[in-house]
């Protein structure tokens, strides 16, 4: 919108400072006291760098479930920092050993002599048994049920057209670039998404996954 306007200051193209924001919500608007923001210490445009499990999760913990009710059900990505397990697991690329240690002490058996791709085999019929994540076992703690959107399929989260929404306040009035003034546009962006927004897009991804 901005675009081809001559008078006040022009947009910065390089990489200044980033937010990292994090909360939730549903039809009902933002879930209260849910909401994290803090400053990247990277310049990058990608803020998976700047989140991991251990933060996600105390979040999580701390900061979601004590303010949803119980049998709720949360919607995810498939963020690597969603997705911890409790239990590592062998992969591809691990020895042929470590699929053995791993199988035995599970007690799935194996043939003595078997090759690398064979075990792997024997692995993936028995993965999903044994592939337990972290805030999974936490949400089911407070009977909250946790539901995992396929791989690459934002489609169906309606917080992604809030994240947009957001976005673009902060953008259309961001014309200083300072840190301090850029906390303060994140809070008021929080202000202008309402409970009307929040309900239509919740009600347009419902339309959006009926008729997939």
């Amino acid at each position: 919108m901005l675009e081809g306007l001559s008078t006040g200051l022009k947009r910065q193209i390089g990489k200044g400072l980033r937010f990292v924001i994090l909360s939730a919500g549903s039809d009902q608007g933002f879930v209260e006291s849910a909401r994290l923001v803090y400053p990247a210490k990277k310049n990058t445009g990608d803020y998976h760098d700047e989140m991991d499990s251990r933060r996600f999760e105390e979040w999580f913990k701390s900061q979601l479930l004590p303010n949803i009710k119980e049998d709720s059900v949360v919607v995810m990505g498939n963020a690597s920092y969603h997705s911890r397990k409790r239990e590592k697991i062998p992969i591809t690329s691990s020895k042929k050993e470590e699929f053995k240690i791993w199988l035995t002490s599970r007690g799935i058996e194996y043939p003595e002599k078997s090759l690398k791709i064979e075990l792997i085999k024997i692995d993936d019929s028995v993965r999903s048994k044994y592939t337990i994540y972290e805030v999974d076992e936490t949400a089911k703690e407070k009977n909250i049920i946790e539901c995992r959107l396929p791989p690459y399929h934002c489609e169906l989260n309606p917080i992604e057209l809030v994240w947009s929404l957001l976005k673009r306040h902060i953008a259309v009035h961001n014309i200083s670039f300072h840190v301090k003034e850029m906390q303060s546009l994140i809070e008021k962006a929080f202000e202008v998404i309402t409970t009307d927004n929040w309900a239509s897009y919740c009600q347009h991804f419902q339309k959006v996954e009926d008729n997939i």
